[in-house]
């Protein structure tokens, strides 16, 4: 047989150059000697090829991770990933400089004041160094009357009995506005400077609102007095429930419509929760709408809500945004 150069047509009748066609099937066996020449060409054209290739799936994965998708609610993966990472500061939303509040209208600037106001010169801890119990019952009726933040009221013996006192006392201490010293609630020169340089009541309670807020959603835990660790991410997706009032809260829903668009959307929640009576839908069900509304949107006057009866005893809880959430959260 004649010798057949690896640039001449393919004996085949297929067009194609030989080292292109059937040299790949008649050329070197792994016992003959390589031909070097082919092998530094083939390793070139494949190194293109995989470059190629790479840059293709680049490309349709950034197509991919930039298009809108129906569970995130039109976020797309790429927004959604900014959204959970930075839940204050990202691409889907932006919180707004100016807004107009009055204590009496937020829960916990309410309290933040009233802690103020009772604190003033000093005030002497308990010997477990919470807040003096007379207090926190005094201000437990009076806020329980303004806001009723629950169905039921409590009995309070103590900080802890009244929460959400607790928990206002507690972002206090993160934003560094009150201290402990020598066993005494003090104001910080903070907090001091800070009232003495607001030209009014207003700009004093924007502050104040911005840093409980930031700590709130940022620092403190959420699991801190209930449910526990294993639900996490319910706060860590603290961004997309502000997204998703932003958008929808407009009008009257049912809370558990926004609990259902949540586990729509991160439905490997489930696969962390576990109980031996309650599905795992109710169990994610019950701490989002307790987390997300009682103590988050609800506690910082981003929504108001309703009860409207339902069948049996059971009763169905409707909520929309405030002004004050329209105000606070602008959609891009």
């Amino acid at each position: 047989m004649a010798h057949i150069g690896r640039n001449d047509p393919c004996p085949c009748g297929s067009g194609k150059k030989y080292k292109k066609c059937c040299y790949l099937l008649d050329g070197p066996t792994p016992t003959s000697p390589i031909d070097q020449d082919f092998v530094d060409e083939l390793n070139i054209d494949s190194a293109e090829i995989l470059e190629a290739l790479q840059q293709r799936a680049d490309e349709l994965m950034a197509q991919q991770n930039s298009r809108g998708l129906e569970e995130f609610h039109g976020l797309s993966p790429h927004q959604m990933h900014d959204v959970l990472s930075s839940p204050l500061d990202n691409c889907a939303f932006q919180l707004m400089p100016q807004f107009t509040l009055q204590s009496e209208q937020v829960n916990a600037l309410f309290l933040a004041n009233a802690l103020i106001d009772f604190i003033g010169d000093g005030v002497k801890a308990t010997a477990k160094g919470n807040l003096p119990r007379a207090f926190c019952q005094e201000l437990y009726q009076t806020y329980n009357s303004r806001f009723k933040p629950d169905k039921f009221t409590f009995k309070v013996n103590k900080e802890e009995d009244f929460l959400d006192l607790n928990v206002v006392r507690i972002l206090m201490e993160m934003g560094k506005f009150i201290r402990k010293y020598k066993g005494r609630f003090v104001l910080t020169n903070k907090l001091k400077d800070l009232i003495k340089q607001s030209p009014n009541e207003q700009a004093l309670n924007t502050i104040l609102f911005e840093e409980l807020f930031d700590n709130y959603c940022q620092q403190f835990n959420w699991a801190y007095s209930s449910y526990d660790e294993a639900y996490k991410f319910i706060q860590q997706s603290v961004g997309f429930s502000l997204y998703m009032l932003a958008k929808y809260g407009n009008v009257w829903r049912d809370q558990q419509w926004y609990s259902k668009q949540f586990i729509q959307a991160f439905p490997a929640i489930l696969l962390e929760i576990g109980d031996d009576y309650l599905p795992a839908e109710v169990l994610v069900d019950n701490a989002y709408q307790n987390w997300v509304f009682r103590h988050f949107a609800n506690f910082f006057g981003l929504i108001e809500t309703k009860t409207i009866p339902s069948e049996g005893y059971s009763e169905d809880i409707q909520l929309k945004t405030t002004d004050l959430c329209k105000q606070l959260v602008a959609l891009y």
